[in-house]
């Protein structure tokens, strides 16, 4: 058996991201990450930085006006930076 070391993060630790460096509150973020956003509630979710970046580009080229799932990318990609990670869990247990 190998050895594996993943990062793992829940929802509430990124909605207090959200928070504290984006002015999200914690039900706007619900609506960011979960209404038609990256996340998938009630799931575990891997997200790797970038493929994440990739989708923001692709969102803001064809769809521009999807204006709070460009801002959710936004805030997962500066969270997945200022943490120093590249890949990541986001976990729905917390």
């Amino acid at each position: 058996m190998k050895s594996v070391k993943r990062n793992e993060v829940g929802y509430s630790e990124i909605f207090h991201f959200a928070e504290k460096k984006f002015g999200v509150g914690w039900n706007a973020a619900n609506n960011l990450f979960w209404h038609d956003g990256p996340l998938n509630y009630q799931r575990t979710d891997d997200i790797e930085l970038g493929e994440i970046e990739a989708d923001l580009e692709n969102t803001k080229i064809e769809y521009p006006e999807y204006k709070d799932l460009i801002k959710a990318y936004e805030i997962l990609i500066a969270f997945m930076k200022e943490n120093n990670v590249t890949e990541m869990r986001v976990n729905s247990d917390d």
